[in-house]
């Protein structure tokens, strides 16, 4: 048994339950599979660096970001940063060659490139949201330069579903991110807007049989951290969206993954400052408990 320690209270979950529970994460730009014991992670993609670059100390990278795995656990949806400059002088970085939307067959790492999207001119502005699944796994959803695609596996090619709106920002970040409905029948986003004075989170529905995205939501999901959402979830916000887009009511977060039976999501938290740390935590939605799962890396200073 596993204990979870949360505000003082502690259950147990059977190992054989947690183990059930796989799941992707992304962790110093490489990609691992985890079970919700967080023993034996796999690295899936890894980091690599590709050429030298231009100054002394910069080199080029492949990277990976923003993982999803398949409902089947046999593929894993990600973006790929091709040649992505790392370390050196901020005034000798190389623009990033492109973002791909990448499949990887688990069983035997095979890859598949959905699409490739060209860096920006500053090739530092990424315009990315990640690929998610859909429910029956025969779907892959993304977002680039505002516009929604899915991908049908098999396909030739993706197809665009939804225009975002002019004034939201789409880009690669924890806080802008797509998931769809319980019953696969709507795609839920949760993007930025800035406006010359402020910047709000803006959540927003798109009904995949008409295609018609509409605007459900615009306020602060946190007043202090980055990485939290506050607590409780705005009762302006419906069940089913709350659960999308942030796993629960009760304990509401950004980007959850959701464990394959629906018992389980995980996310990351941080631990800011001198001996910083990131680690994996998951919420049990029967005993509502957190329990952490795996520390991924340690840091003297925060980086």
């Amino acid at each position: 048994m596993v204990p979870l320690l949360c505000g003082g209270c502690a259950a147990s979950i059977p190992v054989d339950v947690l183990r059930d529970a796989q799941f992707t994460v992304e962790s110093l730009e490489s990609v691992y599979l985890l079970d919700g014991t967080g023993e034996r992670p796999t690295l899936v993609r890894e980091r690599r660096q590709t050429r030298d670059g231009p100054g002394l100390l910069d080199k080029l990278y492949d990277e990976y970001f923003a993982p999803s795995l398949s409902p089947d656990g046999s593929q894993i949806a990600c973006l790929r940063f091709r040649n992505n400059s790392g370390g050196g002088n901020i005034d000798e970085l190389m623009p990033l060659q492109s973002v791909e939307v990448l499949l990887v067959r688990i069983a035997d790492r095979s890859e598949q490139v959905v699409t490739s999207i060209p860096a920006t001119e500053r090739g530092r502005v990424y315009r990315v949201l990640a690929p998610v699944w859909s429910p029956d796994g025969k779907r892959i959803f993304f977002a680039a330069d505002r516009r929604v695609w899915v991908y049908a596996l098999g396909a030739a090619r993706p197809e665009p579903v939804a225009d975002v709106p002019e004034g939201f920002r789409g880009g690669f970040k924890v806080r802008e991110y797509l998931r769809p409905s319980p019953d696969g029948g709507r795609l839920f986003g949760l993007l930025s807007r800035y406006t010359r004075f402020a910047s709000y989170d803006v959540i927003v529905s798109i009904d995949l049989a008409s295609r018609k995205l509409t605007p459900l939501w615009t306020g602060k999901l946190s007043r202090g951290s980055v990485f939290e959402v506050d607590r409780p979830l705005s009762r302006e916000i419906d069940d089913d969206v709350g659960q999308a887009l942030f796993g629960s009511r009760e304990r509401p977060v950004f980007a959850p993954l959701a464990s394959r039976d629906g018992r389980f999501y995980f996310f990351d938290r941080h631990e800011m400052g001198l001996f910083g740390r990131k680690w994996i935590a998951g919420y049990d939605r029967v005993t509502r408990k957190e329990f952490e799962v795996r520390t991924m890396w340690r840091t003297l200073f925060w980086k």
